[in-house]
């Protein structure tokens, strides 16, 4: 493999290998590699059987595309056919015979695929934004991918066999993360890091550093100072377990850098060529607190009560008539917790490849009628119970299971995009105005 790769150093080779695994995107990077070296020409690969399912036949003679896969820890070849190297079984009618989809970009949209996977993956020497407060998603997505591989199921004649997807093993960073992303980051540690530990999520944890930046001008939605968090001081949580590895101040143009751990101490380390030593400016970086403070003091929902809420309030909250009214604008679309830096519900599916199963999760919400769908059905069959399922969780629930800690941050993502208003920020006053359970 290390071979093929040296092979593939040149641009243009490079070009012609991914133009043939652009056409078999569906195989592994190594897969790709093995049938660009046998078949370069390949459109659509697939096992015997496959072909055979779909009224296809292998023309004789041909020689099958090796690949290679571990079965019980020893390696195996399993063998694929290309497209071009079937036809179609006689006698078939037309409507059963299932072609391979070959895809294909036409000439007059390449231009905007092009600009759209430059800013996708921020191609062309693109700066970081430090000027941004808040991206639509949170820096979860990092630890808590939306969506990820679990394992792979390959059938290889009347053997089947399970291929546990590799863990994160590479070191990554993730840069400019504000206090409240920080802070929902321990709120899904104490999820996925409690027994039994999940080894996709604790992988990425293990690898990955956060570069924790303050808010320079926090904004109106915010109420991040309501849940313990302190935008001015991303250091640790609130329970003083440091979660952010590296502490960061934008102060007149200068970038101001604190390594709070190990990891953070280790990134300094392979940046120290880019850092001069800060002596003397810790007034600046004071300053700087005072004054995101001062700004946060002045927000709208700085200083919402969350009297009444809390691990004891189950029933009082839960049997409310208050949510009768409440729930009613709401679309059911699921926005909120797709923006959340703390939700952490998920399901799981599977995806034929057409050579085998892939089992994945990716996030699900709570507001959607399909959630926690069972064979008789589901236990909330009502938006009215989904809608306060979502809030009882996170102010009710999750402290009374988790030494008080809120499954809310502040970030006041719900409030800026909830397209009926229908907020956490809404339903705490809604309780306010009402005197809570009266």
């Amino acid at each position: 493999m290390k071979k093929q790769l040296e092979k593939y150093s040149s641009p243009d080779e490079w070009l012609r290998f991914l133009n043939t695994a652009s056409r078999v995107y569906q195989y592994s990077f190594d897969d790709q590699l093995m049938i660009y070296a046998q078949r370069p020409n390949a459109v659509g690969c697939t096992s015997f059987q496959t072909w055979k399912k779909t009224n296809h036949y292998v023309k004789q003679g041909t020689a099958g595309i090796a690949l290679i896969h571990t079965v019980n820890g020893r390696k195996k070849l399993r063998y694929v056919y290309d497209y071009k190297d079937t036809g179609i079984v006689r006698g078939v009618p037309v409507t059963e015979v299932r072609k391979p989809y070959l895809w294909q970009i036409d000439e007059e949209d390449k231009k905007d695929v092009s600009d759209h996977l430059q800013r996708r993956y921020h191609i062309e020497g693109e700066e970081a934004d430090l000027e941004t407060l808040k991206t639509v998603k949170s820096g979860k997505d990092a630890f808590f991918p939306q969506s990820e591989t679990l394992y792979t199921c390959v059938r290889d004649g009347k053997k089947l066999t399970v291929e546990p997807e590799e863990l994160r093993s590479r070191p990554f960073v993730v840069f400019g993360m504000k206090a409240c992303d920080v802070k929902g980051v321990a709120v899904l540690d104490k999820v996925f890091l409690a027994d039994p530990v999940d080894t996709f999520y604790a992988a990425r944890r293990d690898h990955g550093t956060i570069v924790a930046m303050a808010c320079h001008e926090p904004e109106e939605s915010c109420f991040c100072k309501v849940f313990g968090t302190d935008a001015a001081d991303p250091e640790a949580d609130a329970d003083g377990k440091g979660i952010a590895d590296v502490a960061a101040w934008m102060v007149e143009g200068s970038l101001y850098w604190k390594a709070l751990t190990e990891k953070g101490e280790a990134l300094t380390e392979a940046v120290k060529e880019l850092l001069t030593p800060a002596d003397g400016d810790q007034a600046k970086v004071d300053a700087e607190k005072e004054a995101i403070h001062n700004i946060v003091e002045k927000l709208p929902y700085t200083h919402l009560s969350l009297e009444g809420w809390d691990g004891n309030a189950t029933d009082a909250k839960f049997n409310s008539p208050v949510w009768e009214t409440l729930y009613k604008p709401c679309l059911a679309c699921g926005t909120c917790t797709f923006v959340c830096p703390t939700c952490q519900c998920y399901d799981i599916k599977d995806y034929d490849t057409g050579h085998g199963v892939k089992r994945y999760r990716c996030w699900d919400s709570c507001m959607y009628s399909d959630f926690t769908m069972m064979a008789h059905g589901n236990n909330r069959t009502s938006q009215l119970q989904r809608f306060r399922q979502r809030f009882m969780h996170k102010l009710v629930y999750f402290p009374a299971n988790n030494n008080g800690m809120y499954s809310c941050v502040g970030c006041g993502r719900c409030v800026e995009k909830c397209p009926s208003s229908l907020n956490i920020v809404k339903v705490i006053k809604a309780f306010e105005k009402h005197g809570g359970e009266k």
